[in-house]
């Protein structure tokens, strides 16, 4: 166990277990790609909803030799232009073969043009569904025919996503991404044949190579505060904790510096009507009403109840997200802050951008919840919009956490957040940022700068409690 600051913890339980999730293997998203929703992936994010990154502009692969962004194909195919309708077939035995024998993971395979002709081949979403993508795959357990669980091209034309279109073209990467979990596991692969086909159209000859998608997870470390107590109730008794907050007694408002929007939160046992169940014993539930944008503002300043901010700080909290969260805008969402509001050094907030002698903060924030195909559909993206010296945006950097325990949520199920900041030595860029989700580390950043080398007295004042909808933008429906 790591050597610990004090710390805070602010829970709506006393007790919980969060056994890790199963490992999911990082995947682009087909996504919702219409309606002014853009959640698929596109020329620079493999799953635009949760704002994933590739490493590469139009994508990442991998070729038959293992090298990223190598040129060595799994399968070439010259495709004539005929102006007439075609039948394309790719010898995707290798890959498939490597995909079922867990040599690498599955993330789909992609279709690049060597050349900058256009040829366009009908997507999963045809009508017709004797033209749609299929992969012929012959075991020694017998033939499978597998169609497409997603589709989609990636455009440098355009930021938007792909997925819903019926047919897709040459001009940008194709991928396509089959489930071949149906294998039989102790059958070996034979063959493996990808069939498309063309419309009547072809602008020039075109050559067509097979590769590998691949994403790659980020490699965090760290070891929560809350690691060590499988059985929260104990964390009360550590002298390291500065508050266990459980809502279960009268006047717990005190034990925090301000309590704003008592209007909008009840402390309850249940709420059959909205499915919602508190993990054990009081929770306290916040609404957003219709038309507003603030839920709650609460505030634990470290000068108010320590006499002196703070160097180091872990926070968890836990939330559930009711069956009413619907929200038609991003928002804010607990974290840890020093803002050093109603000071000469205000800042890192709002608007007001950090430059390593004001304010800073590292406050929670959801975006919308994804839609179509995706990975997380139905899930709500959660993460952090950070205000430091370097901030690329006048808002802070907003961070979705990208880890092996990605940052979404389901809705109806309590989750544990568990955020740690360590302010870095005056100028220079050591701070650090971690983020856990039901005990897994989501997020890591190991070199933030918050103040400089002459901005020293600037620090962690606060632990901030927020639940707000969009900047400006009320919520068009009550939430809790």
């Amino acid at each position: 166990m790591m050597s610990l600051s004090k710390a805070i913890l602010s829970t709506a339980v006393l007790s919980a277990l969060f056994l890790p999730t199963a490992k999911a293997t990082p995947m682009w998203a087909e996504g919702a790609c219409q309606d002014n929703v853009n959640q698929g992936a596109n020329r620079s994010y493999y799953n635009s909803g949760v704002a994933f990154k590739w490493d590469s502009y139009l994508g990442d692969w991998i070729d038959q030799d293992g090298n990223l962004y190598g040129t060595n194909a799994y399968d070439s195919l010259q495709i004539q232009d005929k102006d007439q309708a075609q039948v394309l077939n790719l010898d995707l035995t290798k890959l498939v073969d490597g995909w079922h024998k867990g040599d690498f993971a599955n993330q789909g395979v992609m279709l690049k043009n060597r050349t900058g002709s256009k040829v366009t081949v009908y997507s999963r979403e045809h009508s017709d569904a004797s033209l749609t993508p299929k992969l012929e795959v012959s075991t020694t357990a017998g033939t499978f025919y597998l169609s497409p669980a997603a589709d989609t091209m990636l455009r440098s034309s355009t930021y938007y996503c792909a997925g819903e279109l019926t047919s897709l073209n040459t001009t940008g990467p194709i991928l396509l991404q089959f489930e071949t979990k149906q294998l039989p596991k102790d059958a070996d692969v034979i063959s493996a044949k990808l069939t498309l086909h063309t419309t009547e159209n072809q602008y020039g000859n075109a050559q067509l190579d097979a590769f590998r998608v691949t994403i790659p997870e980020q490699k965090y470390s760290g070891a929560s505060l809350a690691q060590a107590y499988p059985n929260d109730f104990e964390m009360k008794y550590d002298d390291q904790v500065y508050l266990v907050e459980t809502f279960d007694k009268a006047g717990w408002e005190s034990n925090w510096t301000y309590v704003w929007g008592q209007e909008n939160m009840e402390v309850v046992t249940e709420n059959f009507q909205d499915k919602f169940e508190p993990l054990m014993g009081s929770a306290l539930q916040v609404t957003i009403p219709e038309g507003n944008l603030s839920g709650i503002n609460m505030g634990y300043l470290f000068e108010d109840k320590l006499g002196h901010d703070l160097e180091e700080v872990y926070f968890r909290y836990y939330i559930r997200l009711g069956d009413t969260w619907k929200t038609n805008d991003t928002g804010k969402l607990p974290g840890i802050a020093g803002t050093y509001a109603g000071t000469p050094h205000e800042g890192g907030w709002g608007g007001r951008s950090s430059n390593g002698t004001n304010g800073w903060s590292a406050r929670g924030m959801f975006t919308l919840e994804l839609q179509g195909n995706n990975p997380f559909s139905g899930q709500v993206p959660i993460g952090n919009y950070i205000y430091h010296k370097n901030q690329s945006n006048a808002y802070g950097d907003h961070i979705i956490y990208d880890g092996k325990r990605p940052g979404v949520i389901e809705k109806n199920k309590w989750h544990s957040i568990e955020q740690q900041v360590k302010m870095n030595t005056p100028g220079k860029k050591d701070g650090i940022f971690r983020a856990w989700i039901d005990g897994e580390l989501a997020y890591e950043n190991t070199e933030l700068e918050f103040r400089d080398v002459n901005s020293a007295f600037i620090a962690i004042d606060r632990i901030w409690v927020n639940f707000y909808h969009g900047g400006i933008k009320p919520i068009n429906q009550t939430s809790n």
